[in-house]
């Protein structure tokens, strides 16, 4: 559901003057946002999409994904170098896993770490599933092609024409990858709409300061021209100064009143974004 923003904002008026746009959200800039690369890529590095585990078969090859594969792993996340492409060949007993690596078989115990496409993979055994005697392989894919695979496969649309309810499918070889994909990228839009609404703010408070600082400057350059001009000009008129002064004493309370009021209405609005 993608909630009319300016229905719950009590300020939206007072935003409006300060050049904040509080209008509707437009739903197809949100259908677009859901099938962009950027949160399509955020998805694979959540999941490791890039990763696949493949059961050989006589007939058949099966993708494999949570609790039907027989072992989970953790990939490091401290290298700034893209996975390398490769695929490797997997056989595995209830303490060990044997993995082709060049030709060779190296046999690594569960829990154990080990290096491969320049990453740190730490494999544990899933006893719920039972082992393949054919073997697995193990494909490590180039990030971007899965990420844009993943763009082509989701759909999002208006569920109605006239209605704020958003439809996001993804058909996918096992429905509970599926399931996983469009809750991570759920997820990772929420994720994107708030960073986007606190930098929109943080921008807003820098140019309200910056406004207030140039102002004042220029209050302070008036009123020094006006007094040159007063003496310059022997203005010493008491009573016309009198009430000048009683007049502009009021205006300024005035504005003044306004200015603290809007003041106290901006503090709010920064304290519940930051609280948000």
């Amino acid at each position: 559901l993608v909630k009319d923003q300016s229905d719950q904002n009590p300020n939206q008026e007072l935003l409006k003057q300060l050049g904040v746009s509080t209008g509707a959200e437009d739903i197809q800039n949100q259908v677009d946002i859901l099938g962009s690369y950027t949160l399509a890529r955020a998805v694979v590095d959540s999941l490791n999409l890039n990763i696949k585990v493949i059961a050989k078969g006589k007939v058949a090859s099966s993708d494999l994904w949570g609790k039907y594969c027989p072992f989970s792993y953790t990939v490091s996340k401290d290298s700034l170098e893209e996975m390398k492409t490769a695929s490797y060949g997997l056989k595995l007993d209830d303490d060990n896993m044997y993995i082709q690596i060049d030709g060779k078989t190296v046999a690594v115990k569960f829990g154990t770490p080990i290096a491969l496409s320049n990453r740190v993979f730490t494999f544990e055994r899933n006893k719920q599933a039972q082992i393949n005697p054919d073997g697995y392989t193990l494909y490590i894919q180039d990030k971007s092609a899965v990420a844009k695979s993943l763009v082509n496969g989701v759909y999002a649309g208006k569920w109605h024409e006239l209605g704020g309810i958003i439809e996001v499918n993804y058909i996918d070889a096992v429905p509970e990858r599926g399931i996983t994909i469009i809750n991570k990228l759920i997820e990772a839009f929420n994720t994107a709409s708030l960073a986007d609404k606190n930098q929109v703010s943080i921008l807003t408070n820098k140019f309200l300061n910056e406004r207030v600082d140039t102002v004042a400057q220029e209050l302070d350059r008036i009123e020094q021209e006006a007094e040159l001009f007063k003496r310059n000009n022997k203005i010493t008129d008491i009573s016309q100064l009198g009430n000048m002064y009683l007049e502009q004493a009021i205006q300024y309370d005035n504005a003044e009143a306004t200015q603290y009021g809007n003041m106290q209405v901006l503090d709010d609005l920064e304290s519940y974004v930051r609280n948000s």
